[in-house]
């Protein structure tokens, strides 16, 4: 919680800082393409090939993680109660 905070805090505050004073409203105007809207704001900060390149492998990781907990949350469900009798096979 306290990463979040701080992330939004120092991030949201850069965004803003940037819209107004550099961009001059370029950022703003992509409100409506969130998908672009992060790689836009990295290119106003320094080194922005290697941060954009680590939120490419950040979100990467952030979906590959969901997927792996869902397919865990599926097998949990397919295999409930392994006790009585194992699953059988249809063919």
């Amino acid at each position: 919680t306290v990463f979040t905070i701080v992330w939004f805090t120092i991030f949201g505050n850069t965004a803003i800082y940037i819209d107004e004073t550099v961009a001059n409203g370029a950022l703003g105007a992509l409100t409506d393409k969130p998908e672009q809207l992060l790689f836009a704001f990295l290119e106003y900060l320094p080194l922005s090939s290697l941060t954009s390149l680590l939120s490419i492998i950040v979100l990467a990781l952030f979906f590959i993680t969901s997927a792996d907990s869902g397919i865990y949350v599926l097998n949990n469900i397919a295999a409930y109660d392994k006790s009585t009798s194992s699953p059988k096979w249809q063919c």
